[in-house]
């Protein structure tokens, strides 16, 4: 039964033949992990909370910065440079303190992944990295969960629910991660807000018409809008035959690069040695220009993308090490120069600058 609150504050859906009082105490006792609190994750998360959705998991280890205010609407100034996972969740407690919200300051990684979503009926995939992309889908497909994926970039948004009761996965439509030089970014490319907007509303729709048994789910079909014409359309996917053939998590960070390449990262530690013990090696943060990098070390910067037009600033006579905030695009430049150029001496920070805090 629903509490006299609750029967006012949610009468506009219960009043909908499709919801009513059962739907309604459905909503209230499902359980939705939300990873990422982004452009995506602001409007999956503020729907879900409004629609009474019980408990919500907040996954995200980023910090707010000015230039996520054009999509990110849960959040203001006031919060630059605060963890968005605990700023949405306190946001979100007062908009509905009725919701039990869990915070995952963290990031998702293959030793805490089936641990985390095991608690959760529904994930939705707000991220905007396809290594943690893969990763989600991989382990739900272990734990037989459905993904609710959304991906936006410039004017353009896609929308599907993978691995839904037997549906195609984020396999299905792409076998293997692409490699990170392949992949641009919303800071290198540029996204609108709306249609952030757009694609996670959708998200939350997806996932509320999952718990309540309502609808059509979108599986078997990616929907594709854009915002400059408000056209869409779909197209079909099938499930792969090894779809179902997961049983196990790897190494995602890795797995799309080659094996021979693996090798070449340097730790924290050892990064903190050379420069304490003056060590003749050059730094070079090849971060997004938008991303802020590492304004503490003492590096050049040339972002990822202008790699290849700035090979003379690369020496061939000591040990280049570089730098990005995962670990990411810096070993996807060591495995470019290598395998292309013939550079030797290469190294990438393990872990990115996240794991390696430079003190002013």
């Amino acid at each position: 039964m629903l509490s006299e609150k609750e029967s006012e504050r949610y009468s506009r859906q219960v009043r909908l033949a499709e919801i009513g009082v059962e739907g309604q105490e459905k909503l209230r006792n499902a359980r939705v992990l939300v990873v990422g609190a982004g452009g995506l994750g602001s409007p999956v998360l503020e729907y879900l909370v409004a629609a009474g959705v019980g408990h919500i998991g907040i996954m995200d280890y980023d910090v707010l910065d000015l230039s996520n205010l054009n999509r990110q609407v849960l959040y203001t100034e006031e919060e630059l440079g605060l963890p968005k996972a605990v700023q949405a969740a306190g946001r979100l407690r007062k908009m509905n303190p009725d919701v039990d919200i869990r915070v995952y300051f963290q990031k998702l990684t293959p030793d805490i992944a089936l641990g985390i979503l095991s608690d959760y009926e529904i994930v939705a995939d707000c991220t905007d990295n396809f290594t943690v992309r893969y990763l989600i889908s991989d382990a739900c497909v272990i734990l037989n969960k459905p993904v609710v994926y959304g991906a936006v970039y410039q004017f353009e948004g896609q929308l599907t629910v993978f691995n839904y009761q037997g549906g195609p996965t984020l396999r299905c439509l792409q076998p293997e991660q692409p490699h990170p030089l392949e992949v641009p970014s919303c800071a290198e490319g540029g996204v609108i807000g709306t249609i952030a907007g757009i694609i996670g509303t959708l998200q939350a729709n997806e996932v509320i018409k999952m718990v309540l048994g309502i609808g059509e789910v979108l599986s078997g079909k990616v929907l594709v809008f854009n915002a400059l014409d408000n056209g869409s359309y779909f197209f079909h996917l099938d499930r792969s035959a090894d779809a179902s053939a997961i049983r196990e998590l790897g190494n995602y960070e890795e797995s799309c690069l080659p094996e021979e390449n693996r090798s070449k990262r340097i730790s924290g530690a050892e990064l903190k040695s050379w420069i304490e013990d003056s060590t003749d090696f050059l730094i070079i943060d090849v971060s997004d220009s938008m991303d802020g990098g590492a304004p503490n070390l003492p590096c050049i910067k040339i972002p990822y993308y202008k790699i290849a037009e700035n090979l003379d600033q690369i020496p061939r006579n000591k040990p280049v090490v570089f730098v990005c905030p995962l670990g990411i695009k810096s070993l996807a430049v060591v495995n470019y120069l290598a395998e292309t150029q013939n550079f030797t001496q290469l190294y990438s920070l393990a872990g990115g600058l996240q794991a390696f805090p430079i003190q002013t």
